[in-house]
This record gives structure tokens, sequence and C-alpha cells, in this order.
């Protein structure tokens, strides 16, 4: 597994190397990566118009990360490499839902009402010791496996951060006749978080609550056809100041995302055709000047989304999606980086698998997938892009009973072609913004070849 790669400043990043030279990577270093999930669901049903459902869920992850970190530090491809940061963490999450889903009539009006409750309790544990781990210096050119460091005990942990949120949601979706029809939702939600220091005493907190609104106007102009308008107001839980920041481990307060949407869904001849017109605004949190993580820019995603779906025939199924997005950062103080290109994202995404069903041999499948993405910012202020990729893939899968059993044969060839790319441009800080102004970059895997057999034992 290769290292991510990130960059020094004023660096830009060179050309995809090759993710099968040893090096890159560190034989010892990985991910040991454990989640454990119980849950629990009960549903019932008044008669044939009204059902209840309730469900509990318990989830723990245990996350321990030594994947080494390469980065840059000029543009011949010197690098210094660390591994061990603060991706040593341990989350237990206890989450609920109840539900009441009904249907009614009003005169000529017809209702599809939800009473809705969800809700989740969210505590983190961080290491005592979150300093990261210095490997050694090597390049591009010539890459070095290092020896194993002694890793500090990183399952030393405190209890970090508590985060509670729990959502009231009323719905209706009203009926007037068989062409017109609107969704009216409001969730009522309230939000507590605590952040606590190594000696256990409160660091921060704060409480909010407020409403989150949607509405979506729909019409069907035929029985295969729907046109819709739909906008939404989100209430939504603040980030939290990454490893360095003078507020480090910090949750910030609430924001609110606004969306609009406006999109045409259409059924013909097995095929389901879909397009969206979007604009999504959010607060943007980065490292200002005083080293303070906080909300202080916007980013506006305006775009389109096309999709096709379904059989062509009786052997051939095609799942095809394409966007155009326009991602741009505003209002963050600073001239090089407002109206920028969001970092690391696309302004044309493209996908299209295809699967075709032997009718010699039934059961028989074999697909071909095609991913395209279009070149990305690799910094904040869009002085370096880093080039976009093609890759295809080829599978086969085929269904067999051994002794009663169902089987499921696999076999599986990704990137054909062995194309060599950055499959990932993404912020330093999984947060967004930060000082560095760069982004961290994952390399695409190298042609692989994968066969697996599925056994169902119930």
């Amino acid at each position: 597994l290769p290292g991510t790669f990130a960059l020094a400043s004023g660096v830009a990043f060179p050309k995809a190397p090759d993710p099968a030279r040893l090096g890159y990577g560190q034989p010892y270093a990985g991910d040991n990566n454990v989640t454990r999930i119980f849950s629990s669901r009960l549903r019932h049903e008044f008669g044939s118009n009204w059902r209840f459902s309730a469900g509990l869920l318990h989830e723990s992850n245990d996350r321990k990360s030594t994947v080494p970190t390469n980065t840059l530090t000029d543009d011949r491809g010197d690098y210094t490499t660390t591994a061990a940061t603060t991706t040593f963490s341990y989350d237990q999450i206890l989450s609920n839902t109840l539900a009441l889903n009904g249907h009614l009539e009003t005169g000529p009006l017809s209702h599809e009402v939800v009473i809705a409750d969800n809700g989740f309790d969210w505590t983190r544990y961080t290491p005592y010791n979150i300093a990261p781990v210095t490997l050694g210096k090597a390049s591009l050119a010539d890459p070095r496996v290092f020896a194993k460091p002694a890793f500090p005990n990183f399952s030393d942990r405190y209890r970090a951060m508590n985060t509670t949120q729990q959502a009231l949601t009323l719905g209706d979706t009203v009926g007037f006749g068989e062409r017109w029809s609107a969704l009216l939702a409001a969730s009522q939600s309230w939000i507590n978080v605590h952040n606590y220091s190594r000696l256990g005493a409160t660091t921060a907190s704060y409480h909010a609550t407020g409403i989150s609104p949607s509405a979506s106007l729909m019409y069907k102009p035929a029985p295969n056809m729907l046109a819709y308008l739909t906008y939404a107001d989100s209430l939504q839980q603040g980030d939290s100041a990454p490893a360095g920041a003078a507020n480090a481990g910090q949750s910030l307060a609430p924001y609110r995302s606004r969306q609009w949407e406006l999109g045409y869904k259409l059924e013909l001849a097995g095929i389901d055709y879909t397009a969206a017109l979007f604009r999504i605004e959010r607060p943007y949190a980065y490292l200002g000047a005083d080293n303070v993580f906080g909300n202080q820019g916007r980013q506006v995603n305006r775009g389109i989304e096309l999709g096709a779906n379904g059989d062509i025939g009786s052997t051939l199924t095609v799942f095809d999606g394409l966007s155009l997005l326009d991602p741009k950062l505003f209002d963050t103080g600073s001239a090089r980086t407002a109206g920028k290109q969001i970092l690391g994202l696309s302004k044309l995404v493209y996908d299209v698998l295809l699967e075709y069903h032997a009718a010699w041999l039934p059961g028989l499948t074999f697909s071909a997938n095609l991913n395209h993405a279009s070149r990305r910012p690799g910094d904040y202020a869009n002085a370096h892009f880093v080039s976009g990729y093609t890759v295809a893939d080829l599978g086969a899968r085929y269904p067999l009973s051994v002794r009663g059993r169902p089987v499921t044969l696999r076999l599986a060839v990704d990137n054909l072609t062995n194309v060599r790319y950055w499959a990932n441009i993404t912020p330093s800080s999984q947060n967004g913004y930060n000082s560095a102004g760069a982004g961290t970059g994952t390399l695409g895997l190298p042609r692989t070849v994968r066969a697996s057999v599925q056994v169902d034992l119930l």
C-alpha cells in the first residue's frame, strides 16, 4: 500500500509515480481498524395504511493507522516520511430512530404523513500522544524502506469530545389529483457538544437548537415522467479543529447548508433517465492567519447531474452517470483563494458500468466499467492543477449451488491499462481549508487482479 503524499509550501504535485514501487509505502505500516456494530429494528403495521418502526444501533470504531505520509519538500521529488498521526482514535456511537408513516384522505387531497424522531450520542477518545513519528528522507527517484520505529502507545487515550443530537421530523406529501403533489417537512434539532482536556476538564461546550425546513413541488405530465423543484435548509454539526490549530480539537458551532434543486425523471423502454440542476451553499472552515480554526468562508457548489440506468433488452444492463460541477470558495479573506475552484474537485466526472448477461449460460455476467475525472486544483490558489484520469475495469461473476449452498464466483481486473494517476486530492485536514494551502494526494491502484468465492452459510 503506497503512502499518501503531502506538499510543503510552494510545491506542486508531480506526475503520478508508480504505486507498485517499493518504498513509497512501508511494509510494516498500514491500517488496523476494527468496527463492531449491533443493531435491532422493530416494525409493525396498523392495517394497510399505517406503519410503525423503531431501531437502535450501537457502533464502536477503533482506528489504528500508521499509513506513511510522504511530504514533498521541493519540486525535485525529495520528501520526508512520517507515520502515526491523530487517526489513532476510538469512537462509540449509540443511535436511535422512531417513525410513524401513514396514508389518509381529506376530501380531494391525499396525504403521506411521517412523524419521526432520530438521534445519536457520540463519544470520541483521542491519544494522549498525537505527535507524528519521522521515519526518514528519500526521493521519488530513489524511494527507501525505513527501519520500523518504536511507535508510541496510541491506545492510551482520553475522552476528548461528546456530541448528542436529536431531531423531531414532521412531513406530509400532499397529492392534488394525479399530476400535482407537494412535500412539506421540517425537523427540530437539538445539538449539544462538549470538548474535554487531557485532565477531564471541559474546555468548550455549546447547545444549539434550530429548525431545518424542506419543500418540494412535483408535477407528473405523464405517468412515466416527473418534474420537481426542491429547497432544503439544514442545521448541521460543526467541524472539529485539526491538530496544530490554536483551538485544536475544539468543535465549532453548528452551521446551516442550503440547497436548491430542479430535476426531471423519465422512464422509457426500461431505462430510468434523470436530470438535475442544483446549487448548494455551506459555511467553510479553515485556519486563519491567527492559527484559529473557524467558519470563515463559504463553499458554493453549482452543477448538473445526468443519469441513465436500466435494461437494454434482456441481456444488457447500463448504469451511467455524468456530473458537471462548479465548486467555488468565497469570503476567505484572501485574494489568492477567494472565488477559486475548490481543491481536489473535478469539474467533470463520468462513469458508465455495462453488464452483459450471457444467454448461453444463465447466471454468468460480464461487466465493464469506465470512470473519468477531469483535472483538479492541487492547491487553494489554483496555481497548480493535477491531471485527470480515465480508468477501465473488467469483471465476471457466476452463481452456482454447491451441496445446496449458494456460491458466487467472481473475477475482476481493475485498472486494466495500468494507468498511473492521482485517485484523490483532498485537503490536508479532513475538515477543509488550512494554512498550508495545498492538498494531500493518494495514488490510484495499479493493475490489480482479484478472484473471490462467496458462500452463503445460512
